[in-house]
């Protein structure tokens, strides 16, 4: 397969994800939030969509689409609904495992200074322990090593 046509079905999978399944998501969830008359959306995202760089602008678009629907939640939902991005950097998974060995080398290398998931589970756990009333809107999280 041609990287044209790589990208373009790298495209529709990401805009299908993002752009269907992520405000159905909220819909229905916004409606248990409304019933118990709180909540608290998570939505996680990357620093990919805060630094962008070749070959990852579809990435980025959709991190970006994710980021301008939670901002929008926000607004819309009142002092009921607290909404936070958390935006990682490299963390540790095994993401790279069933990618062209090319790509799996790159993704390897940046695994030496990669986050532990860990990391990434307590920074979400910063912004859901506020108090009522206090919302912690976006949190960037990454290895100092982290260009």
């Amino acid at each position: 397969m041609r990287q044209v046509d790589c990208l373009r079905a790298e495209l529709s999978r990401f805009v299908a994800d993002v752009f269907a399944s992520v405000p159905r998501r909220d819909q229905r969830a916004r409606g248990n939030c409304r019933e118990q008359g709180f909540g608290h959306f998570v939505n996680t995202l990357s620093t990919a969509g805060l630094r962008i760089v070749p070959l990852q602008s579809v990435y980025a678009g959709t991190k970006n689409a994710v980021r301008t629907i939670s901002e929008g939640l926000r607004q819309e939902a009142g002092d009921s609904l607290r909404v936070t991005v958390v935006s990682p950097g490299v963390v540790r998974t095994d993401f790279a495992e069933h990618r062209d060995p090319a790509v799996k080398a790159q993704i390897d290398k940046m695994m030496e200074i990669a986050l532990s998931p860990d990391a990434v589970a307590r920074a979400i756990a910063f912004a859901i322990e506020q108090p009522d009333g206090v919302d912690v809107g976006d949190i960037v999280v990454r290895p100092t090593a982290q260009g």
